[in-house]
């Protein structure tokens, strides 16, 4: 699939000779403010995607006991052994999908690195009493395109998490249609297992 490129943001030239210190100062806080918000976000998903994670571990925990305790009594898969062994199989696929979410990711942080702010072109251009606007405007500028990254990569995150909450909610009519097509063909003379 094709992604559209956003076109970076940047302060409009014709405004930015009327920005006065207390405006720049003003947006860069509230630029601040949005990104540290974005990262947050990332560590939400990241913690809702754990809390996924250790349920659907805990449930292929069961399943698995489950077909070990059977098989240990009886040395024979019955049909709810073999619905244990699909679930789990279908767990595991989701859990392989979702695992991605709680990898490291690299998120944009509120500040910069000193090197980026030490330039001659800063200390070279202008009135030394306009330096700061012209570093507030240069940083409300970077915060907008780190801002933007944090946002794509939090909805493609969302959308993941979203996805595997919907294949969880799916488990249990997987589960039934597995046990009920099983059981079909158990009593219509092609038994599967016995």
């Amino acid at each position: 699939m094709k992604k559209n490129k956003v076109t970076p943001w940047r302060v409009d030239m014709s405004s930015k000779q009327d920005i006065t210190e207390a405006d720049a100062k003003f947006i860069f806080e509230q630029a601040e403010k949005y990104l540290k918000n974005s990262f947050d976000i990332g560590t939400t998903i990241a913690n809702r995607t754990s809390t996924l994670i250790t349920l659907s571990l805990a449930i292929i925990a069961a399943f698995v006991g489950y077909v070990i305790k059977h098989f240990d009594e009886t040395h024979a898969v019955n049909n709810i052994a073999l619905i244990c062994i699909l679930g789990s199989a279908y767990l595991l696929a989701v859990l392989i999908y979702t695992a991605k979410n709680i990898q490291p990711n690299d998120y944009y942080v509120i500040g910069s690195l000193p090197c980026k702010l030490f330039v001659d072109a800063f200390f070279k251009d202008g009135k030394p009493e306009d330096r700061i606007v012209k570093f507030y405007v240069s940083e409300i500028t970077s915060y907008q395109q780190r801002i933007d990254k944090n946002e794509e990569k939090n909805a493609a995150r969302w959308r993941k998490y979203k996805i595997t909450v919907w294949a969880l909610m799916i488990l249990p009519i997987f589960l039934l249609s597995s046990f009920y097509l099983i059981n079909i063909m158990h009593y219509t003379s092609m038994p599967l297992i016995k």
